[in-house]
């Protein structure tokens, strides 16, 4: 899902400020150990952001007198649960790509199966070995943390994968490789933090510091209403971890547009934007774009990757005003969460984009990226299978306040038969006149 993200060339111009009463903190009192690791920010090509994490493979120990490790900056994935580093001698690999992984150099490495793994997604592919070795991750050698022994995907073999992909990730979730469930082994699973296995995304737009925290149940100093604790998804495949149920979506209010069948969300912070499934996205274009805004509007290619495509529009004059968008609103569990036209539009040069995928695909599939999770901090909870979302800057509101397609027609099917009622009532008194 990561690789679905960098699609256009267009960027959002306005970012939310974070909530200065917004504290998280570790708590070292529960269950294994708690810790919290700031992210850096990596630009791809000056549009779109990610996250990386400075990562040690090949040392189980703070150790001065360890050589044997080998560090990088990798991408941080919500949504996969493997580690996936590039070998030095991997066929493919884009020029400049300085995370390369090799075996020999650790003393702790050791391949899990010798059978070659090849993964297809669309355009892209990979071809390498499943291998196992200890992973720290931290600032320095001073705020190295242990995460235990981990498996990952050692990659000698790309096809058209570019810049960032393939300088290696580190994914907090279970794997989306459903042919190989060991890829799938999350670090909840390896005993950093024990039994209680709680990590939380504090995301923010690229000129703050984001950061992760590990274990413990954390603190959260927050003014805001509305905190929920969702399940997570009974709809989702289970090779996706950070999916959750959508009961409902609209445009421009909390009205849900009819579907027929069920839709579920994955959280993934390495998508800036995100996705949206196709036979949605044909329903509410019209609403997303008003005609009085925008003129020529079509799908487009990405460059990036082929098969992905988005929707672009010129706009109609010269000044934009972005409030004459509708907001859009996702039902999660019993409240309605929001994004703004700031948060879902890219203007650039007179083209509006719309930089979330457009996913062809059967299920009803959405993905909201760290455009969503920098609005709503996420504190999965592995242990208990949930999710805590919290409003940082944008509220969320109860669903009772909403009206969704089966309340309008039942408040329609009412108003009606008062109606009835009525009439009913001043024919008979007229009778008894």
């Amino acid at each position: 899902l990561l690789l679905i993200t960098f699609l256009l060339v267009g960027l959002c111009s306005c970012t939310a400020e974070m909530n200065d009463e917004f504290i998280l903190t570790a708590d070292a009192n529960t269950t294994g150990k708690a810790f919290s690791v700031n992210l850096k920010t990596y630009m791809f090509a000056d549009i779109f952001w990610a996250y990386t994490i400075h990562t040690r493979v090949g040392s189980p120990h703070k150790s001065l007198f360890s050589t044997s490790y080998q560090e990088f900056d990798l991408l941080v994935d919500s949504d996969e649960g493997a580690i996936v580093l590039p070998e030095k001698d991997c066929k493919g690999l884009p020029k400049g790509v300085k995370n390369t992984f090799l075996p020999k150099d650790s003393e702790w490495y050791k391949q899990v199966s010798k059978d070659p793994i090849n993964i297809n997604m669309t355009t892209l592919e990979m071809g390498g070995v499943l291998g196992n070795d200890q992973v720290m991750v931290g600032k320095d050698l001073k705020s190295m943390n242990w995460l235990g022994a981990q498996n990952f995907f050692l990659v000698n073999k790309m096809v058209n994968y570019p810049m960032p992909f393939a300088m290696g990730s580190i994914g907090l979730g279970f794997s989306i490789i459903k042919d190989y469930p060991a890829i799938g082994d999350n670090m909840c699973k390896n005993n950093f933090t024990g039994s209680n296995c709680i990590i939380g995304f504090n995301i923010q737009d690229p000129t703050k510091t984001s950061s992760i925290t590990f274990g413990g149940t954390g603190n959260i100093v927050t003014n805001k209403t509305n905190v929920a604790t969702i399940q997570l998804s009974t709809t989702a495949p289970k090779s996706e971890l950070a999916a959750l149920d959508l009961k409902g979506f609209g445009i421009g209010n909390m009205t849900s547009i009819k579907t027929k069948s069920k839709m579920y969300i994955s959280l993934d912070m390495a998508a800036p934007f995100g996705g949206i499934p196709e036979t949605i996205f044909d329903q509410i274009k019209g609403t997303l774009f008003p005609a009085n805004l925008t003129k020529n509007c079509a799908m487009k290619n990405s460059t990036v990757y082929p098969d992905i495509q988005y929707y672009q529009c010129d706009q109609t004059g010269k000044d934009l005003n972005m409030s004459a968008f509708p907001t859009m609103y996702f039902q999660i569990g019993k409240l309605w969460y929001q994004l703004k036209p700031n948060d879902y539009l890219a203007i650039d040069n007179g083209k509006i984009s719309f930089p979330f995928a457009v996913m062809p695909q059967p299920n009803l599939h959405f993905i909201l990226g760290s455009v969503f999770m920098k609005h709503y901090y996420t504190y999965l909870n592995f242990s208990d299978h949930t999710t805590n979302l919290y409003p940082i800057d944008y509220p969320a509101i109860k669903s009772k306040t909403s009206t969704s397609f089966s309340s309008s027609l039942n408040l329609s099917l009412l108003l009606l038969l008062m109606c009835l009622l009525l009439i009913f009532f001043q024919l008979s008194q007229f009778d008894h006149a």
